[in-house]
Parts: C-alpha cells; structure tokens; sequence
C-alpha cells in the first residue's frame, strides 16, 4: 500500500469498529489509535504472524485442505535437481522448489517478485525456530508423526513451515483488511489447485504427479 492507500484504510477501519461509538469521524480515527495502534505500535511482527497463522479459524481451513497439501509438499520437495545434495533431500523444500511452486502457478509478479519469496523463506525460518516450542501443539495437526526434519535447517521447510509459507504469500499478496485471513486462504488454496492442475495436466512425469492430480480433481468437484 502507498502511504494514502494505508491511511484510507486506517479510516475505514476506524469508522466500522467506531462508527456506534462515536458521531464523526476524527473521533473514531483518535479511539482506533488509542485503543489499538498505539498498544501494538513496534510489537514483534513475527509473534503477530504466528497469532494470525496459528488462529483457531486459519486451521480449521488448512486441516480442511492438509491431505492434498501435504501431496503437494511431497511432489515438490522432490524436484530440484540441481545437486546431488538436493536430490538427496527428498523429503523437505528448499527455496528453489518452493519458488518452482509459485512460477508453476504463476504467482510471481511485481509484488511477490523473488526477492519477496527469499525474504518469506528466511522469515519462516527464523519465525519456526523462535516459536517452535509455544505452537508445538497446533502443529501436530497439520505434521505427521515423523516430519521433524526441515525443522531446524535453515535451508529446508518440513511440511508445517511450508504451509506457514502458504499463509505468508496470501498476507503478502493479498492484503485484504475486510476480508477474513481464513477465507483469503481459503480461496487462495483453491485457486493454488486450479493452478497446478492446469500446469501438471500434461505433465504426467511421475507416479506421485498422478496422486496430486487425482486427489486435486476429487477435491474441486
């Protein structure tokens, strides 16, 4: 958002939350800075982040969408052969393979351009090791039993980061503040499986391809 943009959504946000307290606006702009941006102001954004992510309603939509998710996190920690290192490590995701994931569904542009993806990699790494220990349990839902690798490597997601990744290119590409973070997720998920149905359709190169594209075809009848 340009400085503008954020005011005039500061404003509308003031006058929805405010509008039966007080008459005009000015007064609704001064509760809003009182009561809520002057308490939060220079909070750590990563804590912020994981409150979001890690609400009751954001997990109630990715257990509703881990099955194919996880087949998605299986295919793709499969595909960069750049090393044997990486081939090797077949079952976490490196940057080059998440960023395969969003070329692969056209979601770079200029506003999730590479350098957005690298600093949402690093973020989620730094954001699972800070927190790990208070969301353990949360995260138990969406990990199988034996997914602790990727979790303390710096360069790997396991399959909880990488959905924490999915919610961080939704905040970060769809920053919408009157749409709910759990339904912009949502219709984000769903249009991730349109996406890579329309890529993998004619790509058919591995068993594990057909389980996605069966599983996806399932899921969006």
């Amino acid at each position: 958002l340009a400085p503008h943009e954020y005011i005039e959504v500061l404003l509308h946000c003031a006058h929805s939350k405010f509008k039966g307290t007080a008459d005009y606006l000015p007064e609704q702009m001064s509760l809003l800075i009182e009561n809520h941006l002057k308490p939060n102001a220079c909070n750590d954004s990563e804590s912020l982040f994981q409150k979001m992510a890690y609400s009751t309603k954001v997990r109630q939509v990715l257990d509703k969408h881990s099955a194919e998710l996880k087949i998605i996190f299986q295919l793709y920690a499969t595909l960069d052969m750049s090393s044997t290192e990486a081939m090797q490590r077949a079952s976490t995701m490196n940057i080059t393979e998440f960023q395969m994931l969003l070329e692969d569904t056209e979601l770079l542009d200029e506003t999730l351009t590479v350098d957005a993806v690298q600093q949402i990699f690093e973020g989620i790494q730094q954001s699972a090791t800070a927190e790990a220990p208070a969301i353990e349990e949360e995260e138990e839902e969406l990990e199988d039993d034996d997914d602790p690798e990727g979790l303390d490597d710096d360069d790997e997601m396991a399959f909880s980061e990488f959905v924490d990744g999915l919610i961080a290119v939704v905040a970060y590409k769809f920053p919408d503040p009157f749409t709910p973070l759990s339904s912009r997720i949502n219709t984000f998920i769903l249009q991730l499986y349109t996406s890579l149905r329309k890529h993998w359709s004619r790509k058919r190169i591995s068993p594990l391809v057909d389980t996605m594209l069966n599983a996806l075809q399932k899921k969006m009848r």
